[in-house]
């Protein structure tokens, strides 16, 4: 899981810094899986919250409606 986070991480640094939009908020649904499975809902829940606000940004709606679906379907909210 720390493997799986810390490349997560660095994902998310290099698509910021790159500014893609829409890569980035996928990064963020990825990591947000891996809070997940590591039992921290709380931040599983605003990484997804932050990857729905880029998507909607750089309107990816299909993006955007799956992972909006996790987080209802995973009750992370």
């Amino acid at each position: 899981d720390d493997s799986a986070l810390a490349s997560s991480r660095r994902s998310v640094h290099m698509l910021t810094e790159l500014g893609s939009t829409q890569e980035l908020g996928q990064s963020l649904v990825a990591q947000a899986a891996v809070w997940r499975h590591m039992g921290r809902a709380e931040q599983a829940r605003t990484t997804l919250q932050e990857a729905i606000a880029l998507f909607r940004q750089g309107g990816a709606a299909a993006d955007m409606t799956d992972a909006q679906k996790q987080l209802d379907f995973n009750q992370v909210d």
